[in-house]
């Protein structure tokens, strides 16, 4: 590990100067860079593929198959999950679009930094849905609808604990929120 953060630091100096070089009066750094850490990065993967191939060469000798039937179980399987991530992203996006085209770009932005407060908050949510969906229906499949249940008025109660008393708090600081 410490031979290829050295190796891509090393890449990222040099790209830096070759760029720099090439691109003397360049009024667009932003560009630039990203070039930079692009090639870096690209080149790093190509040395660290190298040094793999050499160093463990049982990695390659044998190519990963393909097997039709399991990839559409698991297609099968995960397109709940798949559908469900896709719900949370257009519900997540489509809320800023309207506010942008009903209100102003102003409201647009506090709306996007409150909300970007929120998503703290989301990201720990969407972490016991990536372990709870695989439980759930796990638990379904064997129809022990019990669980189930127990699983989800202990998500409620937990949920109601939990919200409640921070959705109060944010109520009555709102603006000392904004304002972070």
């Amino acid at each position: 590990r410490p031979l290829i953060t050295f190796l891509k630091t090393f890449l990222i100096l040099i790209s830096n100067l070759i760029l720099f070089y090439l691109v003397e009066n360049s009024n667009n750094l932003g560009k630039l860079y990203s070039l930079m850490w692009g090639i870096s990065t690209f080149l790093t993967f190509i040395i660290f593929l190298i040094y793999l191939r050499f160093k463990l060469p049982w990695l390659f000798e044998k190519l990963p198959t393909f097997d039709k039937k399991l990839y559409f179980e698991l297609i099968n399987y995960s397109k709940y999950v798949f559908l469900g991530s896709i719900g949370i992203y257009i519900i997540s996006q489509i809320d800023i679009i309207i506010i942008t085209f009903l209100l102003d770009t102003t409201f647009a932005g506090v709306y996007n930094s409150i909300f970007s407060f929120i998503q703290i908050f989301l990201s720990i949510l969407a972490t016991f849905a990536v372990i709870l969906i695989p439980v759930v229906s796990d638990f379904y499949e064997r129809g022990e609808n019990k669980k189930i249940e127990k699983i989800v008025n202990l998500l409620y109660s937990v949920g109601i604990f939990l919200i409640l008393p921070i959705s109060i708090i944010l109520l009555l600081y709102a603006e000392l929120v904004i304002e972070l």
